[in-house]
């Protein structure tokens, strides 16, 4: 088994995200995320330090007799740096977990990107417009309602790709205020790679 993690910034678009993927965000103590029963000796336990914050589960969930840690969950933990990191493992595709994350958490991470979209476009008050490509990589825009091409309005494009990757690009916005627009993004979506600055910044 090898356990895979990926970090956030911003737990907000977590709840939102799960079930389009089938799962559910459940923030119950009694549902743990816990990989020691599963150490060999001498292994290093990989469980990322921080409180437990919750866990993604299956919709429906069949609870496995005999586990310490429920496998079919993807744990998630807030270490002390304020970051937010989501662990998940291999077992046994975790019973449906695997397929509904995604290779790599792909599925799961394009999921909370687009919700965090969502999130933004709701809080400015932007119009927000999705397109999907044939490969499973998305590009969102966001504007503000009731600008046209015409006016030259300033657009946030964002570009997910299919492994979750973020890439934000504003066109039409220059100095602090585009600045700005990108952090407020950038925060809300909570994982970006990078962001474009057009050449009238």
């Amino acid at each position: 088994m090898s356990v895979q993690t990926h970090r956030i910034t911003n737990p907000e678009p977590l709840v939102h995200c799960a079930a389009g993927l089938g799962l559910a965000f459940d923030s119950s103590p009694e549902r743990r995320w816990d990989y020691s029963p599963h150490l060999r000796p001498g292994e290093v336990d990989p469980t990322p330090p921080g409180r437990q914050t919750g866990v993604f589960r299956p919709e429906p969930y069949v609870p496995l007799c005999g586990f310490n840690r429920l496998p079919a969950t993807a744990g998630v933990f807030a270490p002390e740096d304020g970051t937010y990191v989501l662990a998940w493992d291999d077992f046994k595709d975790g019973w449906g977990l695997g397929s509904r994350i995604g290779p790599g958490g792909s599925h799961l991470k394009v999921a909370i990107a687009l919700a965090g979209t969502e999130l933004v476009a709701e809080r400015l008050g932007l119009e927000r417009k999705l397109v999907v490509a044939g490969d499973g990589s998305c590009r969102v825009t966001l504007r503000r309602k009731g600008e046209t091409d015409m006016q030259q309005p300033q657009v946030v494009v964002i570009d997910i790709d299919r492994t979750g990757g973020v890439k934000i690009e504003v066109e039409g916005g220059q100095g602090a205020g585009c600045e700005a627009l990108t952090r407020g993004i950038e925060e809300a979506l909570g994982s970006v790679e990078s962001h474009e600055r057009k050449p009238e910044y």
